[in-house]
């Protein structure tokens, strides 16, 4: 598996975000879930690669994954959730594996990655939320060691109400 993870800039993201709606309909095909069906706009997803660093993984130049990740929580997560509010935190969103990859490998490796990044960018903590609804992700959390934090209601980028779980991981103990 020789995946690569190389950020994208805001003209370069039209596959990720095909991908993201592919990923939006295999999860309405296959477990009911809609909460990317629709996804974000494209400008919105432009905007995330502005704001935030927005990762493409590749195998031999094949776009197979992508991920977003920040400093900037992407909801207005409850500080007290976290095991330290006081830790450097980068956040994840719009992780997105290939359905036909799925249950391969991909998303630990994606997973492994981001935890890399987090800590070359110096973070004590990576935090994200997951759908609550989305039994099956939950327990790929759960079994990477991430600690369930809480759970809360939000909107997303266009409105819609959902329930979610809040993930955390504590990557460097003490300061950074």
């Amino acid at each position: 598996m020789p995946y690569t993870a190389s950020k994208r800039g805001p003209d370069d993201i039209e596959d990720m975000y095909a991908l993201i709606v592919a990923c939006g309909e295999d999860m309405w095909q296959r477990l009911g879930l809609d909460h990317w069906k629709p996804p974000i706009p494209l400008e919105m997803f432009r905007e995330y690669a502005l704001a935030k660093d927005v990762f493409a993984v590749e195998d031999a130049d094949e776009l197979v994954a992508t991920f977003t990740i920040g400093f900037d929580s992407p909801e207005p997560y409850p500080p007290e959730s976290w095991a330290d509010k006081a830790h450097r935190a980068i956040y994840l969103n719009k992780l997105a594996v290939r359905p036909n990859l799925q249950q391969k490998g991909l998303g630990l490796w994606c997973m492994n990655e981001i935890e890399r990044l987090a800590i070359e960018r110096k973070c004590q903590t990576l935090r994200f939320d997951a759908l609550t609804r989305n039994g099956p992700l939950l327990g790929f959390y759960d079994r990477l060691g991430y600690r369930r934090c809480g759970d809360m209601y939000v909107l997303d980028e266009i409105g819609r109400g959902w329930d979610i779980v809040l993930y955390e991981k504590v990557l460097l103990a003490g300061g950074a």
